[in-house]
């Protein structure tokens, strides 16, 4: 291999390892699917808790959970007419723990064949406040809900009071 061939590779491998998320780059099969990993950076391999090797050896499908193999089919309908597709799944690591990530997939040519880059950011902190935030939501509506019925019952009991007050003023005018 040539000095600058090897210079760029190791920039290539420098840059490639050096990013926060997740990537995974993997050939388009004649049947329109995913082949086998085929290069992956050390954050997949430690977000997975595979070696590079036992990578290479796997696919996207056995790391999503099963419910969300049917979502692949149309990711590849999406990149085939717009050559990238954005997606949310799971990812399952070594021991099958469910990972929650933001898939950005882009279509392009390695080595002079069809190939998917897929970026995988972890999105368990996001999720997590979501939850949160949907858990607050429905707080607050059930608060204003229950201050309605407050107010409500607080208002019928002023009404009775006036009514029973007023009332018994005006019998006792009427009496005199």
């Amino acid at each position: 291999m040539p000095a600058s061939a090897k210079k760029n590779e190791d920039h290539y491998r420098l840059l490639f390892n050096s990013l926060n998320d997740a990537v995974f780059v993997n050939y388009i099969t004649r049947d329109n699917t995913f082949s086998n990993f085929i290069e992956v950076n050390e954050v997949a391999c430690n977000a997975l808790a595979y070696s590079r090797d036992e990578l290479f050896k796997r696919n996207l499908y056995m790391s999503l959970p099963r419910r969300d193999l049917n979502l692949i089919g149309s990711v590849i309908v999406e990149l085939n007419q717009t050559g990238q597709a954005v997606f949310e799944s799971f990812l399952l690591n070594r021991h099958r723990k469910p990972i929650p990530v933001e898939i950005s997939a882009h279509r392009f040519i390695f080595n002079g064949k069809e190939a998917i880059l897929s970026i995988a950011r972890d999105i368990t902190e996001r999720k997590n406040t979501e939850d949160k935030l949907r858990a607050s939501e429905t707080r607050l509506r059930d608060l204003a809900s229950r201050l309605q019925i407050i107010r409500e019952e607080e208002r019928t009991m002023i009404a009775r009071e006036i009514h029973d007050e007023l009332g018994q003023a005006l019998s006792v005018l009427k009496i005199r």
